[in-house]
């Protein structure tokens, strides 16, 4: 694919049906001006570009294309009667990859158009190349990052695992003996055991996060086991109401249940994760 630009009319026709010939696909624009336009249109692999040309010269045209990060690997061959090898040289340096001296000869216009337009197909591909493996190296290193978080997080609730039991186990035991005390009688002892029974309760529904939370890490480290064997859905049921009406209740939020249905339905399942959704669900 190239693009030739040269306001020598016939000449550039004569130059087109050559590369034509050789099985390219041409673009011929007379006008500098037009250049750039073509190039966002045609996507050429070599731009071959008159030298001295009115209103612009193809160097200006060369500076302004090196200046555009998709133009910068575009080879730019110029075409010229300029036989000052100086002249030539600073061309070369504004921007040229290569100067070919006109009339130009069909063996070398052929040969130069196909060894850059061969040459920038293997930039272009070295860069996707590098692109991918860039690609390949963020996405590990993301993966790395997530393991590395993944392990400081099971680590952190494990850790946390203790410290959290403990007052908790003191605490529900503390209720229980409460409500065991046979000096607790009348009024005031059966309110004090119904509150010791709310403190129980609500102890071991937090101790039931815990370990839910605890199951979080497991989910990570790959280690969730499922214990599945008979379960009574009416238990689960109740069991999901009850937990759920006391996280309510500290919320301040009503929550109204409809009757429960006693089909006494015997499911197979891990009771444990079957309570847990269903408290996730609500």
């Amino acid at each position: 694919r190239v693009l030739l630009v040269d306001d020598d009319l016939l000449l550039g026709q004569a130059m087109n049906a050559i590369l034509q010939q050789a099985g390219m696909r041409v673009r011929l624009e007379s006008s500098p001006m037009k250049a750039i336009a073509a190039l966002n249109e045609f996507d050429a692999d070599v731009l071959l570009l008159d030298l001295y040309m009115p209103n612009c010269h193809g160097t200006d045209l060369a500076m302004v294309l090196r200046e555009q990060e998709q133009y910068v690997a575009l080879p730019i061959i110029f075409l010229s009667t300029e036989t000052d090898l100086a002249k030539q040289n600073q061309a070369l340096k504004l921007g040229g990859d290569d100067f070919l001296v006109k009339p130009v000869q069909a063996t070398a216009l052929i040969q130069s158009v196909t060894v850059h337009a061969r040459r920038k197909r293997e930039i272009v591909s070295a860069g996707r190349i590098l692109q991918l493996r860039e690609l390949e190296k963020t996405r590990e290193q993301c993966r790395d990052n997530a393991l590395i978080e993944q392990y400081a997080r099971a680590q952190f609730l494990s850790g946390l695992s203790e410290p959290l039991r403990t007052p908790l186990n003191a605490i529900i035991g503390y209720a229980q003996l409460l409500q065991m005390d046979e000096q607790l009688t009348g009024e005031a002892g059966e309110s004090a055991r119904d509150s010791a029974q709310e403190i129980k309760k609500s102890g071991q529904h937090l101790l039931g996060m815990i370990n839910d939370i605890l199951d979080l890490a497991k989910i990570d480290s790959a280690r969730m086991e499922i214990h599945t064997g008979p379960v009574w859905l009416d238990e689960i049921l109740i069991a999901t109401e009850s937990a759920c009406q006391a996280l309510a209740s500290a919320r301040q939020v009503r929550l109204q249940f409809a009757d429960l249905p006693r089909k006494n339905i015997i499911l197979k399942a891990d009771g444990t994760r079957l309570k847990l959704v269903l408290q996730t669900v609500l």
